[in-house]
């Protein structure tokens, strides 16, 4: 079929109603290096063929209607790397001890019935360094099954995602030493513990999010030094994090000292709590976003960078929620039901922190110093906010932008704004103010964006603006305005 084709290294027959492959149909094209056979419909392959793919690097098997594979057939394919079997009707991966394929170092079978996997699954594949069982309805990881993988010592990628597996039997990666990435999310796990990934110590990459779990052992991830990326969106029900000498948070990889974002968006979580804690780790941000939180205490974690958590159940914060957290710079609260902040509540939040309290239910604000004086960006928009007086702000002398859009505002403090200096954004829209005294704006030079559409007010004075003649855009819509101040024509565009 291929004669006079000598020198032929890629045959690509994808998508085509091949059902059988004849012995020798690549007799005359022994130069093959990478053979695509994708999409047809091929039930069983002879021995036979194999024995004329000398050169083959890569062949490709996806989608197809294989039941059965027997690795002693591919040895005598010294060159083979990458295998793929993927979505087809494998229930037996047949291979042996007295066969080893050297070279072979990807294998895709997801997407397969493989639910009984044997004892010493995949013998004799020295070389192999990624393996992926995904969607191959592996219900239950008994131990020894990934034993003879350990004889890889490559083997740095294994993925079981979307299994079906509900049990782990202990120290079923016990042989797998030089493992970086673990993927075994979308499966059915609701526990967690130290037994099950013994062995597991030079891990970056666990992957453990939609399944079931409940409970995390805080000793599970006690001896992965290395582990940088931690995802686990479940049902955990609770994070306490109080005198154990993490080095990262939460709880359940409190040991790895180069994680630098731990997700746990998504849960059921309903407390945050950390004291005291020994923090080893690099810079890292925590997710703790659509959950229900509604006790929050987090102190002297000070490589915390950035913190969302957003969408939760909180109802106040207080002088004690945020306490000695010197690297944050952000804080993300909106979507929560907060309705009082106490005095001080921000002033240890970081260096230069941007808070978002949204779409909250707060009224007032005490008559005190809240925010660090170094807080960048506030955004409190959204909120039930009736009055703002300037002594709810020490000198806030980094202040960028200041979003009170969407409250009941009626009067604007007219020492307020003076308190911020560097102050370039300034959103009040959506408020019912009537009325902005002389001066309002004279303690900011840099002002640039001023919004304050949708007020009700009627008449402005001509020194309102006089002190920001550099704005570059004011909004004013739907105001009852009947006169426009002379000088806001004179205002310079740069």
């Amino acid at each position: 079929m291929f004669s006079g084709l000598n020198n032929l290294k890629v045959l690509n027959l994808h998508k085509n109603v091949i059902e059988l492959i004849h012995p020798g149909t690549f007799r005359a094209v022994q130069s093959l290096e990478k053979v695509n056979l994708g999409f047809n419909y091929i039930r069983n392959i002879s021995s036979d063929v194999y024995q004329d793919l000398i050169n083959i690097r890569e062949l490709d098997f996806e989608l197809n209607q294989i039941e059965e594979i027997n690795f002693p057939d591919l040895e005598r394919l010294k060159k083979l790397q990458n295998l793929t079997i993927s979505y087809n009707s494998l229930t037996k991966v047949n291979t042996s001890s007295a066969s080893v394929i050297d070279k072979l170092e990807r294998i895709d079978l997801q997407g397969n019935f493989l639910s009984n996997l044997q004892q010493n699954f995949l013998v004799g594949l020295p070389s192999l360094a990624e393996l992926s069982l995904n969607h191959s309805n592996v219900e239950l990881l008994r131990r020894g099954v990934l034993r003879s993988l350990g004889n890889s010592h490559n083997l740095t990628t294994l993925e079981l995602a979307n299994c079906g597996i509900d049990s782990i039997e202990p120290n079923s990666f016990d042989h797998l030493t030089k493992l970086l990435i673990l993927r075994l999310n979308g499966n059915n796990l609701e526990t967690v513990t130290a037994v099950m990934f013994r062995g597991l110590n030079s891990l970056e990459v666990i992957n453990l999010s939609d399944n079931l779990i409940s409970f995390i052992d805080v000793t599970t991830f006690q001896t992965m030094s290395n582990l940088r990326e931690f995802v686990e969106m479940n049902n955990v029900t609770e994070i306490v994090m109080t005198e154990v000498g993490l080095n990262e948070i939460p709880s359940s990889v409190g040991y790895a000292q180069r994680v630098k974002g731990i997700d746990l968006s998504r849960n059921e979580i309903l407390q945050v709590n950390s004291s005291r804690i020994g923090i080893k780790s690099e810079r890292f941000s925590l997710d703790l976003s659509f959950n229900k939180v509604t006790n929050l205490s987090l102190a002297n974690v000070d490589m915390l960078t950035s913190l969302l958590l957003d969408y939760n159940k909180l109802t106040g914060i207080s002088n004690q929620t945020f306490v000695n957290l010197g690297s944050l710079g952000r804080v993300s609260l909106s979507h929560n039901e907060i309705v009082e902040i106490g005095r001080s509540s921000f002033v240890e939040v970081g260096r230069f922190p941007n808070i978002d309290l949204s779409y909250n239910k707060i009224t007032s604000l005490p008559i005190a110093p809240i925010f660090d004086p170094n807080t960048g960006r506030l955004v409190l928009h959204h909120n039930q906010i009736t009055s703002v007086s300037s002594s709810s702000f020490d000198k806030m002398i980094r202040i960028f932008e200041f979003d009170i859009s969407y409250n009941k505002l009626q009067v604007l403090d007219m020492e307020l704004l003076g308190k911020m200096p560097k102050l370039y954004t300034f959103k009040a829209a959506h408020n019912s103010l009537v009325q902005l005294s002389s001066g309002t704006f004279d303690g900011n030079p840099s002002l640039r964006i001023v919004d304050l559409s949708y007020n009700k007010i009627s008449t402005l004075s001509d020194q309102v603006f006089s002190a920001i003649d550099r704005i570059l855009q004011l909004f004013l819509d739907g105001n009852p305005l009947h006169v426009v101040p002379s000088n806001i024509l004179l205002i310079s565009p740069g």
